[in-house]
């Protein structure tokens, strides 16, 4: 199921390759290349849409955070959300954490990057 979302993937039908590797999480919720297939994906269909000076607070910040991450930008991608992060409401702060964690999915554990925006979330969260 996993190479029906690469495929899927590769032929640009961001849709069905959504829908394969969902199936291949199911059943095997440990599938790494699956999941970081998902989170790419669904990057990619959230940064086709995304119109962040149509929005306003944490939906434009979100918005934003993905137009980064979908070119590269992890960096501002991260520095956006753990500023939401350190002055959002309750609720505000969970869901850009959230969004943050979904966005670490598409990096290499050991990524510099990735290491660097866990630190910096503890911090902001403690």
């Amino acid at each position: 199921v996993y190479d029906e979302g690469a495929e899927a993937e590769d032929a640009g039908d961001l849709e069905a390759a959504a829908a394969a590797y969902r199936r291949a999480l199911a059943a095997d919720p440990g599938h790494l290349d699956a999941k970081s297939g998902l989170a790419r994906v669904e990057l990619a269909l959230r940064a086709s849409s995304a119109d962040p000076s149509s929005l306003d607070g944490l939906d434009a910040v979100i918005a934003q955070a993905d137009l980064d991450a979908a070119a590269g930008e992890f960096d501002a991608a991260f520095k956006r959300l753990l500023a939401a992060i350190r002055t959002g409401t309750e609720d505000e702060r969970e869901h850009a954490r959230l969004h943050l964690l979904a966005l670490l999915d598409l990096l290499s554990p050991d990524d510099a990057r990735a290491i660097d925006a866990r630190r910096r979330l503890s911090r902001a969260l403690f």
